[in-house]
């Protein structure tokens, strides 16, 4: 059987690759007989474009319903190929799987156009599930699937691990008084995490380049695999941040996370942290013991379960 598995190409966001890897980990478990997995990046051209033999497709993730005064879902280029091409020609087999709506804190931009998306994104595929909210009723609510994602074998949590973005969160537009607060408050939040011992995870080169103004280069993690990412949170005794799937793979320790952002993005982390502010509500001092755990792990195997039989169904079904 030939997979098509839909997601960001390379290293451009490792947590993209979080929910591959994931969704890579629920069709082991389906135990699907001779599987051929073949990664598409949707955002390569050529690949998007180009129609291929396949069995199944499956959207691993990722921001889908796009709702803002920059971008909607069917502005974007590679959404009307994703949605209105090839690869989702036959709806018994198309699964779009742990998707999400990207949408400003102020709500909206173009509520019909959003919830058009939703129902262009329905009709196509056998099975749609979120891991935001969405109001849709051909919608199944579940959790972003980069909390089934194996972690390589590790040490115990041990780090005090931080990773912040030049504007606070991946766009700016989303809140631009957010993001001024943000700027504004990042160099003096980040010499108090330097000073208590908190080493910086760089998700991209941009990041990197923001920590070395504060941290020396043994102090900055840079990973080249989404392994070696896994890897380095699972050893996360404490995190704050705002790359929400840092926030994520870290809190899946049991252990304090906190998460800083200003878009719809942010209602993933609920069932792994309730620790979640914008930059103007984030407190000007923190300590792990008033930011306790709150992951809920019952939530997260009752979804394991559920995304296990998801999967089975749909890779079994003509």
């Amino acid at each position: 059987m030939k997979i098509l598995l839909i997601a960001t190409g390379g290293m451009d966001n490792p947590g993209d690759q979080f929910i591959r890897l994931g969704v890579e980990r629920l069709i082991r478990d389906s135990r699907t007989a001779n599987v051929k997995l073949v990664r598409i990046s949707k955002e390569n051209e050529k690949e998007i474009m180009t129609p291929q033999p396949f069995d199944k497709v499956i959207v691993c993730g990722m921001p889908l319903w796009w709702n803002n005064s920059v971008s909607t879902s069917q502005s974007i280029g590679w959404w009307g190929e994703l949605i209105r091409g090839w690869v989702s020609d036959r709806k018994n087999d198309f699964l779009v799987l742990g998707a999400g709506p990207v949408v400003g804190l102020g709500g909206l931009h173009d509520p019909e156009e959003f919830q058009a998306a939703m129902d262009e994104t329905v009709a196509r595929a056998w099975k749609v599930t979120s891991r935001q909210p969405t109001g849709h009723p051909g919608i199944q609510e579940s959790i972003c699937p980069a909390a089934f994602a194996v972690a390589p074998e590790t040490l115990a949590p041990h780090r005090r691990l931080c990773n912040l973005m030049p504007h606070g969160a991946h766009d700016a537009h989303f809140n631009p008084g957010e993001a001024a607060v943000w700027r504004e408050r990042l160099p003096s939040l980040a010499q108090e995490l330097r000073s208590r011992g908190f080493e910086f995870v760089a998700h991209d080169a941009e990041e990197w380049r923001l920590a070395r103004r504060w941290w020396s280069d043994n102090e900055i993690h840079f990973p080249a695999t989404a392994e070696h990412y896994l890897k380095l949170y699972s050893e996360s005794r404490f995190f704050i941040g705002n790359r929400l799937h840092g926030a994520m793979r870290a809190a899946m320790n049991g252990t304090p996370a906190v998460a800083i952002g200003y878009d719809s993005r942010v209602d993933m982390l609920k069932p792994f942290t309730q620790n979640v502010f914008t930059p103007s509500g984030l407190p000007e001092h923190f300590h792990a013991t008033v930011w306790p755990s709150t992951l809920q792990p019952d939530t997260i195997k009752r979804e394991l379960k559920i995304n296990r039989a998801i999967m089975k169904e749909f890779l079994s079904s003509c």
